[in-house]
């Protein structure tokens, strides 16, 4: 029989506060009243905070009484004892919407997420120590955990469900039988939950088959899954008997790499399986509700997953074919949902209403009013003097923690003769210039081999010496990997030599390219810009400026990147994301309202092969072409 909805103030408010949750056979049990999560997965950093409450709405009017959320240490500590809770990375605000919508939520604080985010949340700088071992009882690990729990849990603290907060279940870690089988690591993680302030059921979610190395003592166990649901919850049932069943990721859809098809499952599977869960009377966390954008250089990338081998890095959408798109409207998957939750009788009865529809516009395209060539960018750029090449996490920088995202140019001086450059080895993808014009490409699908070998012609010039520059970009630390050394060793740039017919080459300049939203904002603002060239020859790499004017408010829209190269795109200052439409599968960048102004607005691209003199509009995001549907 269909009821009323269920959310956090009805459970806070029967009879009072006297106990958080727990989990009994048939159900979970919160306050003394049995709850059943139909939950959904919205990452607060992959959303502009001016549109939390428009998700949040669509998930509770689908029929959602909870919210889930990682939570990635990179981004709120990006120095050590460094911490960012402000804007998008407000996270106490993005869940006290969450209670003011009467909904409960799951809190995943890692400290690694996996997410399909750079490094997998966890920040570069760890990679700064030459023995750093990850996710295990390392001790300068373990530390660092322990300065970020300590800031990050006493923000949260009183948002817990037991101290009338909406927080009622916080994960151990994530996902970690997949790479380990350490107790001792995982239990260490929960004693520092612990110690930090968490009060609430601890839990732990892995695929079924990594269930026993993922264990932590004393936490409930839970299964992340897209196919064959029977005989996953059979499995989990017989390996924790008589506890209810949870499905904390019931993937909705699935990410893309680039070079690769648009992946999705079809709403007829997707209905299927999620009836066998419901049918089970499961608890189920949908991943994800909403997927959302990977702004900026925040994408990560896959090492050996099953459909994607090799070093994979994952593209600026993270649509995911869900039940709400990119840019917030729905899907099919949203009404099947909501419609399966009605005939299951989990429909409650006093739903909202949904939120109205964010316009979307197509402006009209604008033409290109400056640019900056990449020799005159670096100039403007930090440099350092090392006598051989170093990776971007080892440079004195950034407070002597090194670079953490972006590009980094190694430059120096080579005789003007034919010779042979080798790369020991190089992370993730090279451009090799010989006085400013691009030589050679080192894709990034070959960032796993070593000893890359490139050819130097000499030049017609008189000149005794030749200008070399190896510009290298940080496609995105790998997030999810089964091998852990993988992880330890995700060190960007050049490591080890470089050589010139055999011979070591020394003495390099190196200049770390962040490209930091103030970075660009100052150099886009700037009166040293000159006028757009003609020739993409010599216009490329380079900063290339748009204005953007706007008579109303501004409304959502896609950068149409049809024609251009690679590189990414920032709106007033603010990274949108990578493009890369010749790989694909995305032709477009979202770009949510927020990003622009009434007014002014300057649009730079950074781009490293193919400029154009305007820059187009969208109506529509064009994720490319769909992949054949796949299970594994």
């Amino acid at each position: 029989m269909m009821v009323g909805f269920r959310g956090y103030t009805y459970y806070k408010d029967h009879a009072g506060i006297k106990s958080g949750l727990s989990v009994a056979e048939k159900s979970l049990v919160l306050n003394g009243q049995p709850l059943r999560l139909i939950s959904g997965t919205i990452h607060y950093f992959r959303v502009v905070p001016e549109y939390w409450a428009h998700r949040l709405l669509q998930l509770k009017a689908c029929g959602c009484n909870c919210v889930e959320t990682y939570i990635p240490w990179n981004l709120h500590e990006p120095l050590p004892g460094v911490f960012n809770f402000d804007g998008i990375c407000d996270l106490r605000k993005f869940i006290e919407i969450a209670a003011e919508l009467d909904l409960l939520v799951i809190f995943r604080p890692g400290p690694y997420i996996c997410a399909e985010w750079e490094f997998g949340g966890l920040p570069s700088w760890l990679l700064h120590d030459p023995k750093m071992v990850v996710r295990t009882t390392y001790p300068p690990f373990m530390a660092a955990v322990d300065r970020f729990f300590g800031k990050l849990l006493p923000l949260v603290a009183d948002l817990q469900f037991t101290q009338s907060g909406p927080i009622i279940l916080v994960q151990i870690e994530n996902e970690y039988g997949a790479y380990g089988s350490d107790r001792a690591y995982m239990d260490g993680i929960a004693a520092l939950l612990k110690k930090h302030g968490i009060q609430e059921m601890l839990f732990t979610s892995d695929g079924v088959s990594d269930l026993a190395p993922g264990q932590a003592s004393d936490a409930w166990l839970t299964v992340n899954e897209q196919s064959h649901l029977s005989s996953v919850l059979d499995k989990l049932d017989a390996f924790q008997p008589k506890k209810h069943l949870m499905v904390t990721e019931y993937w909705s859809g699935w990410f893309d790499h680039w070079h690769e098809k648009h992946h999705t499952i079809p709403v007829e599977k997707y209905c299927q399986e999620l009836s066998t869960i419901l049918a089970r009377g499961a608890s189920v966390n949908f991943y994800v509700f909403h997927g959302g954008t990977t702004f900026g250089f925040m994408n990560g990338a896959n090492s050996e997953l099953f459909n994607s081998p090799g070093y994979a890095p994952t593209i600026t959408s993270y649509d995911y074919d869900c039940l709400v798109n990119e840019d917030g409207s729905l899907s099919e998957k949203w009404h099947k949902t909501r419609d399966l939750l009605d005939s299951f009788g989990l429909l409650p009865t006093n739903l909202p209403g949904l939120p109205e529809n964010i316009p979307i516009a197509k402006y009209e395209p604008i033409a290109a009013n400056g640019f900056i060539a990449l020799e005159d960018l670096l100039k403007k750029t930090a440099s350092l003097k090392a006598s051989v090449p170093l990776s971007m996490e080892m440079l004195n920088y950034n407070q002597g923690y090194g670079q953490a995202y972006g590009f980094i140019a190694y430059e120096t001086e080579i005789p003007n003769s034919a010779s042979v450059l080798c790369i020991e080895e190089m992370h993730d993808r090279a451009i090799i210039f010989v006085n400013d014009q691009e030589k050679s490409v080192i894709e990034y699908t070959k960032s796993t081999q070593k000893n890359h070998e490139v050819q130097i012609a000499p030049s017609n010039s008189p000149e005794k010496t030749l200008r070399l520059t190896i510009l290298v970009e940080n496609m995105g630390r790998v997030n999810f990997v089964r091998n852990p050394k993988t992880l330890d060793t995700q060190r960007k740039g050049i490591i080890g030599t470089i050589s010139l017919n055999g011979e070591p080459v020394i003495d390099w300049t190196i200049r770390p390219l962040e490209l930091l939203d103030s970075q660009v904002r100052q150099l886009s603002d700037s009166d040293n810009s000159s006028t757009i060239c003609s020739s993409s020859r010599v216009c490329v790499p380079g900063l290339v400026r748009f204005h953007l004017q706007l008579a109303k408010e501004p409304c959502d829209t896609f950068f149409d990147m049809e024609g251009w190269g690679r590189g990414a795109v920032f709106a007033n200052g603010f990274n949108v994301g990578r493009y890369w439409p010749s790989a694909g599968p995305q032709k477009t960048l979202y770009v949510p309202a927020p990003l622009l102004r009434k007014g002014a607005n300057t649009i730079v691209v950074f781009e490293l092969h193919s400029v154009q003199a305007q820059l187009r509009f969208a109506g529509e995001a064009v994720l490319g072409e769909i992949a054949e549907p796949w299970g594994h």
